[in-house]
């Protein structure tokens, strides 16, 4: 199962600056946020050994608490906080959680510096590891992996860009063990002026066309949510984010959660934590929460090279050949038309209570 690549156009863009020091972010903000620990506990998502019959790195939940946001205390009426959000066709989801005004100072800084140093980057490849776990047809005793994949990223400013997984696994219930795949192995390619889509189980080369206002700016759509750097104003606007760093990776790292606030996203996933490296804000780990609240699709990046010339090939970016016996597809621009969220773009809802602030 994957997620489609249309609906998430708009968050290609977030995981991508370069070095960016700790102090960085101004001592002052952080001397304001006192002793308070940072996120709530909850599920985490971290790179942990493989699984004994296949070795090799991957994702493991560790039980810390929910992965659900913080609610308010019983007896509030805030506090009765729906395991799943209704998408409705033309209404925005609901906001999940509300920041203190010192929590939504430090997400600020945040975001401005990641879109900072976003901004210094020319060319971006990293390799990732994905495992997609789904509690109803995955292993209990792999815990719930479902499918198993490696791939890797190629980015060039402002709008040329790859994704492609290159092996993939899959459980075999009969055999009980997970069996290499040659079909479905998502594939994207950007040039600038077209995504293109590589759907194997269709045998169809789809060429999506951007918008004019979209071309030559910063990539918006792709299969991932925030990887390669998005403005901002652009994020807080689409989603509703929050600092939820876990108290034991305070030094190393910064966990950002985020939750759509356009029906067109919340199709698609319920919510996301990216996991950025403190010292470079380079991307370290992303889970993606798929709308049934349950089941997920976890990355581990690695191998990562920055503004690095010989990582990027002359003929990456041009419009794919289609392969033999494929049929090619077209579908021209559409122009953006999001649903403003209710309150405005910059909006925290008033709904649930938020994490503490972190150191």
């Amino acid at each position: 199962m994957h997620l489609q690549v249309r609906p998430l156009v708009a968050a290609f863009a977030l995981v991508v600056p370069a070095a960016l020091a700790a102090q960085q972010i101004s001592a002052p903000a952080r001397a304001r946020q006192g002793t308070a620990q940072r996120g709530t506990e909850r599920q985490g998502v971290r790179p942990a050994t493989g699984r004994p019959s296949q070795g090799g790195p991957r994702y493991e939940a560790q039980q810390t608490g929910s992965t659900e946001p913080r609610v308010a205390q019983q007896g509030d009426p805030r506090a009765r906080e729906p395991a799943g959000r209704a998408v409705i066709r033309g209404v925005a989801p609901q906001a999940p959680f509300a920041l203190a005004p010192i929590q939504q100072q430090l997400l600020d800084q945040i975001l401005r510096e990641w879109e900072r140093q976003s901004d210094r980057v020319k060319t971006f490849k990293c390799s990732f590891g994905r495992w997609e776990v789904n509690e109803t047809f995955g292993p209990r005793e792999f815990n719930y992996v479902l499918t198993e994949g490696q791939g890797y990223i190629k980015f060039k400013a402002p709008d040329h860009g790859i994704y492609r997984v290159t092996e993939l696994s899959e459980w075999d219930d009969q055999k009980r063990v997970h069996v290499p795949r040659t079909e479905g192995l998502d594939h994207w390619v950007c040039t600038g002026k077209s995504i293109f889509e590589f759907n194997t189980q269709k045998k169809q080369l789809i060429e999506r066309e951007l918008a004019p206002e979209l071309q030559g700016k910063a990539i918006t759509d792709g299969p991932l949510p925030f990887i390669f750097g998005a403005k901002a104003d652009q994020l807080k606007r689409r989603y509703w984010m929050r600092d939820v760093t876990q108290p034991a990776d305070v030094n190393r790292q910064i966990w950002l959660e985020a939750w759509p606030k356009f029906q067109q996203d919340a199709a698609n996933f319920q919510h996301a934590i990216v996991i950025l490296n403190k010292t470079t804000f380079l991307p370290e780990a992303l889970r993606i929460i798929l709308p049934d609240g349950k089941n997920k699709q976890d990355y581990a990046f690695s191998n990562t090279q920055v503004n690095d010339p010989l990582s990027i090939l002359k003929g990456d970016f041009l419009p794919p050949i289609k392969p033999l016996g494929w049929t090619s597809v077209f579908e021209p621009a559409e122009r953006q038309n999001r649903l403003a969220p209710p309150g405005g773009a910059g909006a925290q809802a008033q709904r649930g209570a938020a994490p503490a602030p972190r150191k």
